[in-house]
């Protein structure tokens, strides 16, 4: 247990999934403001979620990747993280409710958060194809 009452391990999922859903919406509104805006509606929703879905696992893989031994070694133990932080990752990580937040030194590394937000965002354009019947 932690200082907040909460495990590491839950707030880390917890700060984890927040990002991968956020990902994936700001994801969808991009390409619903892009689709639309060229005459392409859902369909173009679906197909902007497939080929960006499987872009971000590819960085996200390549992300994972760990650091070459003959790199100089991170400070803290964390590769990508801390005042380096995005905008965007900061505010990923202040949606999350008080109880359950974790530290930006403590949060699963890039490639991992990127890997899960491109697995959501995978997930999203097979919902609108398999579930919504967009362009099937």
């Amino acid at each position: 247990m932690s200082a907040r009452g909460s495990p590491l391990w839950l707030r880390r999922g917890v700060d984890g999934v927040v990002y991968a859903v956020a990902l994936a919406a700001a994801t969808f509104a991009l390409g619903v403001a892009v689709s639309f805006g060229v005459g392409y509606g859902l369909v173009g929703v679906k197909y902007w979620l497939f080929f960006a879905g499987w872009i971000l696992l590819g960085y996200g893989t390549l992300k994972l990747r760990p650091r070459k031994a003959w790199k100089d070694p991170p400070d803290e133990g964390v590769d990508d993280q801390g005042p380096t932080e995005s905008r965007f990752e900061y505010a990923t990580r202040k949606a999350v409710p008080g109880g359950l937040a974790v530290a930006a030194v403590d949060r699963w590394s890039a490639g991992a958060r990127l890997f899960l937000g491109s697995l959501f965002v995978l997930a999203a354009s097979m919902a609108l194809e398999f579930a919504f019947g967009v362009g099937g």
